[in-house]
């Protein structure tokens, strides 16, 4: 596992096992570099395990799970997701909100992919573009406003936090971002209503925006001070090197990982689309 793929925290306690047993090197070993390292180590841990608890009690008292029984609920794995990108102390209020916020993603997919008729989903798309409460009662089905209120509430509690350290900014551009996703989601599902397979030039060019790789970004920076506006003007960039990259691998990534899944569900998946474009085998479009 290639270290710059993993998660530092988690392998430091790995490390300090090797560090501990190292019996040749007893003598170089710091005995209060070891102590401190488990002790910096069991701290924070308590830390994020207390935080993880709050999170999870408030998820509760909404009552998603009941309320909206075809989402996954993934508040675990969410949170899991944000210490990922930054466990330190000082991060604690970014990590929760990036949390709550990458628990809209997973909520939104879930509509488009496995329970929202094409129909329905319409109404949904031009109420996320318009991303305004006032337009609610316009939405066909109580599921729908139960979701849209849920993203708007968890977008609002942000903005509220970020508005008062004039850092606005950073909602503006996250909501911008996540309209686009919505957008490439009601994209994909136009494909699967009309039972179309795109090439897979066409296919990438709406997928690499439902990758969520770079509105999942964008919520990262949201609760780091040190993001200012010029450094999201940079991420969403379409020139930007990284941004492309970023959206590609969290792609074909996910592809790889659940295309048959997906294709047996009836969505649209890269890997059909490469098959269909160039004649290939599944294992060599795979490969490719």
């Amino acid at each position: 596992c290639p270290y710059q793929r993993g998660v530092p925290r988690l392998e430091a306690r790995q490390y300090i096992c090797f560090y501990e047993k190292d019996e040749d090197g007893d003598e170089a070993r710091n005995d209060t570099l070891l102590k401190f390292a488990k002790y910096d180590f069991n701290r924070i841990q308590m830390m994020l395990q207390q935080e993880l608890s709050n999170l999870c009690s408030e998820w509760k008292e909404e009552n998603i799970e009941s309320r909206l029984p075809y989402a996954r609920s993934r508040i675990v794995e969410c949170f899991f997701s944000a210490i990922a990108v930054y466990f330190e102390p000082c991060y604690a209020r970014a990590c929760n909100i990036y949390a709550k916020l990458l628990s809209t993603l997973v909520l939104t997919d879930d509509t488009y992919d496995a329970f929202g008729t094409y129909e329905e989903l319409q109404y949904f798309t031009d109420a996320i573009q318009r991303f305004d409460i006032g337009v609610i009662d316009e939405l066909p089905t109580n599921y729908l406003k139960l979701v849209y209120e849920t993203i708007l509430n968890i977008y609002n509690e942000a903005e509220d936090k970020m508005r008062k350290e004039g850092r606005s900014y950073a909602i503006s551009y996250t909501i911008n971002e996540f309209k686009k996703l919505a957008e490439a989601y009601f994209v994909e599902r136009r494909w699967v209503h009309r039972s179309y397979v795109p090439t897979f030039d066409e296919y990438m060019d709406t997928a690499m925006t439902s990758s969520a790789g770079l509105v999942s970004v964008c919520q990262a920076l949201i609760g780091m001070g040190e993001a200012d506006e010029t450094a999201y003007q940079w991420l969403i960039n379409t020139d930007n090197k990284l941004h492309k990259a970023l959206n590609k691998i969290a792609r074909l990534y996910d592809d790889l990982s659940t295309n048959e899944a997906e294709e047996k569900r009836g969505l649209v998946c890269g890997t059909s689309c490469y098959m269909k474009q160039y004649g290939v085998t599944r294992q060599e479009a795979v490969e490719a």
